[in-house]
């Protein structure tokens, strides 16, 4: 996810970082709820967020392991802001795994939100399960003004979003519940008649 400020609708090879910063998220461990350096919801966000993001869409939430000065991230400790690759997340935390959006919406800021110990957390996305590793490594942004619909220096977390869009044609049911020949009923199958065993995988004339 990005804020494509040149309209390119996806991340694009040849443009500056600056021009399509990603955004990135700030979380606790065990925690379902996320703050978003930028507003992603369909409904409020800036035309220049690419995805946008709505209820029932599923997102990868990934541990960065590295973002750079451009990436709209300050470097941590440097004295300088050259274009370093900068270890702000260890990117060795169990993530990669797929959420579902049960909510996301906007709230006023609090008195953290733009001070130098806190962090932004106006734009949120509770999702379905808890994160198992705490996304909380924020680093300050180098943007300023409305840019991607944010107000001023604040912190952000550095934890990459990606969303998931499934195919609509040429699914295949890899793995189905009674081998698609039964019901599940409190976690036993009842099998479909001539079918048998646990997993109403065998076909037999006697089971009719």
């Amino acid at each position: 996810m990005i804020v494509d400020t040149v309209s390119k609708g996806q991340i694009t090879k040849g443009e500056k970082v600056t021009a399509q910063p990603p955004v990135t998220a700030y979380f606790t461990q065990y925690s379902n709820v996320m703050y978003t350096s930028y507003d992603v919801a369909c409904e409020t966000a800036s035309s220049l967020v690419e995805p946008c993001l709505d209820k029932g869409d599923m997102l990868f939430v990934v541990d960065t392991k590295t973002l750079i000065y451009s990436q709209n991230v300050s470097v941590i400790n440097a004295a300088s802001t050259t274009e370093t690759l900068i270890a702000l997340a260890t990117g060795a935390a169990d993530s990669g795994d797929l959420y579902t959006i049960s909510k996301i919406y906007k709230e006023d800021p609090t008195a953290t939100t733009f001070t130098a110990t806190g962090h932004e957390d106006r734009f949120r996305i509770v999702l379905d399960k808890n994160i198992p590793f705490a996304g909380t490594t924020t680093a300050t942004s180098t943007v300023s003004g409305e840019f991607g619909a944010r107000t001023g220096l604040t912190n952000v977390g550095v934890v990459g979003l990606f969303k998931f869009t499934p195919a609509t044609t040429g699914n295949y049911e890899f793995v189905s519940q009674c081998s698609g020949r039964g019901s599940c009923v409190d976690g036993a199958c009842e099998c479909f008649k001539g079918y048998t065993k646990d997993d109403c995988g065998t076909q037999s004339a006697y089971a009719v």
